[in-house]
């Protein structure tokens, strides 16, 4: 059996022992045959998979041996997350919250207290908000293969040279929805034949063989810093920062939901720190409907602190881990 259908299957085994435990039953289940839940991420190098993995180590430390496995599930990002919980082939995902809004509106999102919720519901009264995170950024990358790579960087101009190459991202991620978002305020439009399609895992190997001139990632700053830093015998890379400026008569930046311009800095590079303008977007958490229904629309508080703490560099009160008991490691409410 693949790992996919482990997981598919472990999911509906996850939903049955939850409404087991609604109904005030004991679940009994197997170690060596656990339930599992299923987080969908994005690129295995990106914020939003090490967010998953931190995640799920928490819950598997606390649940070992006891009848509940938390994994990751590498995917491209916003779009195919969106599709894997409309399916139920997941239990939660990571996602822009404004490629939530714009192409799955009724998603179900995980609020700070553990709420199932809904972008159209709002925040609940009091101090429960939709749970989010905003730890990647769009960063421009280009070879720096002369002069002063931290020195500015004309984006349109370089974009609209004859025969430049561009990767945008993988169609349906985030990174992707951004790029566009971008394009269109600086109303630039590639002709046929400048785009490359590739993976996220790919863009940067393709870059430094000179395959494509300019990538589109969404990074954490750190990861955007270790690049920076890596040894590089031929490929030395340049951040091309985004305009501060509007440009005369283009639409709003802000098009996509929470979208923004931010300065960010970049510590401990051989240049020293470096400043860069970039674009960032809320991460929101999706869950699957028989998870919030499980639960009586709510997470199992296990998983809500697990979130918590995994997202929110300063964590809200009463996100302590609970200790582990059978019955919590069966995600139970």
């Amino acid at each position: 059996m693949t790992p996919g259908r482990i997981r598919a299957s472990g999911a509906r085994r996850l939903a049955i022992a939850a409404l087991l435990l609604a109904a005030g039953f004991t679940a009994t289940a197997r170690a060596e045959d656990p339930a599992y839940i299923t987080i969908a991420t994005a690129a295995p190098d990106g914020a939003y998979h090490r967010l998953g993995l931190d995640t799920c180590r928490m819950i598997n430390r606390r649940c070992a041996g006891r009848g509940l496995r938390c994994v990751v599930e590498p995917t491209n990002g916003t779009g195919d997350n969106l599709l894997h919980i409309a399916a139920g082939h997941v239990d939660l995902a990571f996602a822009q919250l404004d490629g939530v809004v714009r192409d799955q509106p009724d998603a179900i999102l995980v609020s700070e207290r553990g709420r199932c919720t809904t972008h159209a519901d709002g925040d609940a009264p009091g101090d429960d908000r939709v749970l989010t995170g905003t730890e990647e950024a769009l960063f421009i990358l280009r070879r720096a293969e002369a002069g002063d790579r931290a020195s500015p960087a004309d984006l349109a101009g370089l974009l609209q040279m004859p025969g430049t190459l561009v990767s945008l991202g993988p169609a349906g991620s985030g990174t992707r929805n951004l790029a566009e978002a971008l394009l269109a305020y600086l109303g630039i439009d590639l002709p046929a034949g400048r785009e490359v399609a590739l993976p996220a895992d790919l863009q940067l190997p393709a870059l430094c063989r000179q395959d494509v001139d300019i990538i589109f990632r969404m990074l954490a700053p750190a990861r955007a810093a270790l690049l920076l830093n890596a040894p590089r015998d031929s490929c030395r890379l340049q951040l091309i920062p985004v305009p501060a400026d509007d440009p005369p008569g283009a639409p709003p930046l802000t098009r996509a939901v929470g979208v923004e311009r931010r300065v960010i800095t970049l510590s401990d590079l051989p240049e020293g720190d470096m400043t860069v303008m970039t674009v960032t977007a809320p991460m929101v958490v999706l869950a699957s409907p028989g998870l919030c229904a499980a639960g009586g629309g709510k997470l199992p508080p296990l998983l809500r602190n697990a979130l918590l703490a995994a997202i929110k560099p300063d964590p809200l009160p009463e996100t302590t881990l609970p200790a582990a008991t059978p019955a919590g490691c069966a995600a139970g409410p």
